[in-house]
């Protein structure tokens, strides 16, 4: 997506059913799994999981943002653990600014 802000908003489960898991299946051919350009992105409350396989291919990242922001909240992002394809797919996120960058550093939740 370029010049153009993504919102993903995962509505919470009911009725203490599990939580919808975004698991990647044809996505080898692209750079990152949801991909922003000059844009923000935001994530609420998602679970998103490369598989743990070599048999799999996987983007190289789950998220990438240039030129733009990334909020993510609530979330569990999952790469693959000992069982990753070369090159060192499935890294979880990459960023990307433009101009200088602000870091900000949160209290841990209570």
């Amino acid at each position: 997506m370029k010049g153009s802000s993504l919102v993903l908003y995962f509505e919470p489960p009911e009725d203490n059913r599990e939580r919808l898991v975004l698991v990647p299946r044809n996505a080898a051919d692209r750079e990152a799994l949801i991909e922003v350009e000059g844009g923000s992105c935001d994530i609420v409350g998602g679970k998103i999981r490369f598989p743990n396989t070599r048999n799999l291919p996987v983007p190289q990242y789950l998220i990438k943002v240039q030129g733009g922001h990334l909020t993510v909240v609530g979330c569990h992002l999952e790469g693959p653990l000992d069982q990753a394809p070369p090159p060192a797919a499935g890294a979880p996120v990459q960023l990307q600014p433009r101009g200088s960058v602000q870091q900000q550093t949160l209290p841990p939740p209570r």
